[in-house]
Formats: C-alpha cells, structure tokens, sequence
C-alpha cells in the first residue's frame, strides 16, 4: 500500500534508479545494464563500478544497444537500458518494436529528462511525443513514476515481467509525495486528495504541481480532487 510523505525532500530519480538496480544485481546475477555512453549523465557509471560484470556502455549506437537487449533477453537476462528520452522513442523505434515487443524478447527502457526536463540541452534533446510512439506499441507498457519511492519500487516490480517497458522520468531532484516502501498496482491511479468540486489528473513530476495548485485553490474555498 501506498503513503503520502509529502515532507518537501528532494531525490535524485537517477540515483534512486542506479542505486536500485545495483541492490538488485545483488540479489540477481540475471539483472544486466546497458547506456549508451551516458553512465555519467545518468549515474549508471555506479553500477559499472560495483558490478563492471553486470554492466555495458554501448557507446552512442541506441537502436544496437535495444538489439543487444533483445538478445540478453534470449539468453535469460533481465536487460534495463538508458539514454536519453528522445534517443530511445525516436530513434530506436524500429529495434523496440520488431527486436524487443514483436520477438516477445524484454526491454526495460529508462528514457531520462522526457518533455522539457532537459532545458539547456535543447531541441534535439527535447521530446514531447515519447510517450505517443511508446503507446503505439501493441502490449507494451508506459510509465511515469512520480517520485523515487515510486520509482524504486517499479524497478523492482519489472524485473519478473517479460515485454517492452518504458520508464520515462527526470534524471535530477524531484519532492517526495510517496513515503519509503510503498506499494502500488500498476495500471491503478491513486486519489491523494479528495475533492468535490474540481478534478485534476496528474502524473510523473507534475503531480506533485497538481497537489501544490490543489492546496492553492482550497484556501479560495474550491475543493479539488487530485
């Protein structure tokens, strides 16, 4: 079950991830991580240390790093893989979709700063439709994690299923809004805040916007739902 914590903390969602998939290659030599030259952007560059076995930098080559995924699907690895948004919607489209969903091999994509999360970065860095091409990809699934507890807890929950999965999320600091531990369905939203006379549907980051802007509108007598 899930808790608010809502205690205005930051987390670095890529330090949850990293640090996540390190205690799992702990407890299971099956879990492999690739990224595609970005170990340092993503902070992978710590699984590489602690598990140099466990771990591949497939340099700037995205759509060869989903194909090698695919194939340490086959061989019974878990495969997580990482770059940024864009490069894995956009440009590795055609290996996700026949290598990975079509060949029922798994994939377990971290498409970090979706969206305009990676500012100076620019236009070519930017994607808006990441979650559009994903979608379009039959029995895959899409995530936006809010949070790292919510994060860490998906990670997890991905390692015993088989297909595509796209983990979109901010590479940098978040605020907490799920206390440490809690559990979710996938699939299932969460009601955070009940209300009765507006509804605001929220994922990813901005939820914690919409809680913030929920609050706002409650001190001017207008009951939100969230």
């Amino acid at each position: 079950m899930w808790k608010l914590a809502m205690d205005g903390k930051d987390q670095e969602l890529r330090a949850v991830f990293a640090d996540t998939l390190n205690a799992l290659i702990d407890e299971n030599k099956k879990v492999f991580v690739m990224d595609a030259d970005l170990a340092g952007a993503s902070k992978f560059g710590k699984v590489q240390k602690a598990h140099p076995d466990n771990f591949l930098n497939m340099g700037i080559s995205e759509a060869n790093m989903m194909c090698a995924a695919a194939g340490m699907s086959m061989r019974g690895y878990v495969p997580f893989v990482h770059t940024f948004a864009p490069f894995a919607a956009r440009r590795s489209l055609d290996q996700i979709f026949l290598s990975g969903a079509y060949a029922k091999n798994t994939i377990n994509i971290y498409g970090s700063d979706p969206g305009v999360c990676v500012a100076a970065n620019g236009g070519t860095h930017t994607s808006f439709e990441d979650v559009a091409i994903m979608r379009t990809i039959p029995e895959a699934m899409v995530f936006d994690p809010a949070d790292g507890a919510q994060l860490a807890w998906l990670i997890r929950e991905l390692v015993p299923l088989k297909g595509v999965h796209y983990i979109r999320a901010n590479r940098k600091n978040t605020v907490n809004i799920y206390a440490e531990g809690s559990t979710f369905t996938i699939g299932k939203g969460n009601i955070l805040r009940e209300g009765s006379d507006v509804l605001l549907i929220a994922m990813g980051e901005v939820l914690h916007d919409a809680i913030y802007a929920a609050e706002e509108l409650a001190a001017e007598g207008i009951s939100v739902e969230v």
